[in-house]
């Protein structure tokens, strides 16, 4: 799945979703630009920073996320997965819905599907976050720090 913006997505998140007053006030959600190219990274957390249930990473060389280029990943923090999977999860349980991961380190599981990557951080056997990533390497790319 490309996860290429066009002119639909961003106004669908912004007239869905919005921007919080509390990323407007930290330069969008501005976390890093590119040391050479000035290439930019937000992070927009939903509903609020301070309240976030899901985060998302958005890449380009506009002024703001909505004339972004592409979305790097998202970041669950109270959403399920589309299988039911969560913050708070057993990895038993995780296991049991998505099988043996393609993947594992002592704090990760990784499932691979085409280009993107739904990575499972675990603390004690806890599902501690999730990340689906579609492009974060690029991203890295993209701002020069790969």
């Amino acid at each position: 799945m490309n996860k290429q913006i066009n002119e639909t997505i961003l106004p669908k998140i912004d007239s869905l979703l919005g921007i919080s007053n509390e990323d407007v006030e930290n330069n969008y959600g501005l976390v890093s630009q590119g040391p050479e190219n000035g290439y930019s990274r937000w992070n927009l957390h939903y509903p609020s920073r301070t309240n976030t249930e899901i985060q998302i990473t958005i890449m380009g060389d506009g002024h703001n996320p909505l004339e972004g280029d592409y979305i790097a990943g998202l970041q669950l923090y109270t959403i399920s997965t589309a299988r039911g999977v969560k913050v708070g999860d057993s990895s038993e349980d995780l296991i049991n819905v998505y099988g043996k991961p393609s993947e594992k380190t002592d704090n990760k599981l990784t499932y691979l599907k085409g280009t993107k990557k739904l990575i499972f951080e675990l603390d004690n056997k806890t599902i501690s976050g999730i990340t689906i990533d579609y492009e974060f390497e690029r991203a890295e790319k993209d701002q020069g720090f790969k």
